[in-house]
């Protein structure tokens, strides 16, 4: 009896994850899945890296806010060419009014782990902000 449990339970983790793979490639070929994310682009993209990973890479990006105390940085993905990957790079504005100050005081650094599946047949990553895009070749 316990046996059968064991076996159900284990059918039934296996067909859900089966299932959200099903769902997650759909949406990574759907331009029409993207998320509405209210939080603005960063002003403007300072460097982007694809960091070496055993799963894949690590894409880092440092992107320079118009003043101070922006927070809650974000690679989101959004439809791209074929054989790129292209991420938007949104942050959350401060509540209150930042100071301008020093340049690097007003950077955001974020990081997305991207597996070698993610990887597959890609070439380019690209991340953009409201005045530019950088991009690094694989």
């Amino acid at each position: 009896m316990g046996r059968k449990i064991v076996m159900a339970a284990l059918l039934v983790v296996a067909t859900a994850a089966c299932e959200r793979e099903a769902d997650r490639q759909r949406l990574a070929t759907e331009p029409q899945a993207v998320a509405i994310d209210p939080r603005p682009l960063i002003a403007e993209i300072v460097s982007v890296a694809a960091e070496p990973a055993p799963s894949g890479v690590i894409l880092r990006a440092t992107g320079r806010a118009p003043v101070q105390g922006y927070y809650q940085g974000a690679l989101l993905p959004v439809p791209s060419a074929p054989g790129s990957l292209t991420f938007q790079f949104r942050a959350a504005q401060p509540t209150e009014a930042g100071r301008v100050s020093t340049p690097r005081s007003r950077e955001v650094t974020v990081a997305l782990a991207l597996d070698t599946e993610e990887l597959a047949g890609i070439s380019e990553l690209r991340v953009s902000g409201a005045t530019n895009a950088l991009a690094v070749r694989r």
